[in-house]
């Protein structure tokens, strides 16, 4: 006996399936998102990283190492972290929220990791490059709150990572991923104006 109430046949939002695997009639790109505008002041909080390392002390462990500048390099980072930025929105679309907050943390690493690699600093602690940043603030160059935006990003891609908390609610995803086009959008005019 077929109960009907029991399987429920979703139709198949193919905007979510990869451009690889969509039938030949559909658009090669996704529409954009419309972006969820906040305050950032309701996003970006100052948090205690308790137990970790000083500038200083980045390097003086190996943690940031000083190599040859790298206009390429940077770029290149910069060109990544688009691509991240991309498929955080198209994650946020079809509702992969952790997917969008891993997709959208890497985006602003590598944006932040291109002003390094622009200085000639590798970097081997993603801490560090929070602190290589602040040398931007602490000479007027860079705005704190893109400092304290990517700890706080980081930190969020932890909890999402590897703790066992629920997920953010999509407005927050949304939230994040307009940030961090913001964000990305500053390391871009602080790798032109230096």
């Amino acid at each position: 006996m077929h109960n009907s109430g029991m399987h429920s046949h979703k139709k198949l939002d193919m905007t979510c399936i990869s451009s690889s695997l969509r039938p030949k009639s559909f658009a090669s790109s996704l529409p954009g998102i419309s972006l969820f505008t906040t305050n950032l002041k309701k996003i970006v909080a100052f948090s205690a990283v308790r137990g970790l390392t000083s500038l200083e002390d980045c390097f003086a462990e190996g943690k940031l190492q000083t190599i040859l500048p790298s206009e390429e390099k940077a770029w290149n980072s910069l060109r990544i972290a688009q691509d991240n930025l991309r498929e955080a929105e198209e994650a946020v679309k079809c509702g992969l929220l952790r997917a969008a907050i891993n997709s959208t943390y890497v985006a602003i690493f590598h944006a932040a990791r291109a002003i390094l690699f622009r200085d000639g600093i590798r970097e081997k602690s993603h801490f560090c490059i929070e602190q290589y940043l602040h040398t931007y603030v602490t000479s007027g160059a860079l705005e704190l709150k893109w400092v304290v935006f990517y700890g706080n990003i980081r930190s969020k891609r932890d909890i999402n990572q590897y703790g066992f908390e629920p997920p953010a609610t999509k407005e927050e995803v949304e939230a994040y991923v307009h940030l961090a086009a913001q964000f990305l959008d500053r390391m871009e005019r602080l790798l032109v104006n230096r």
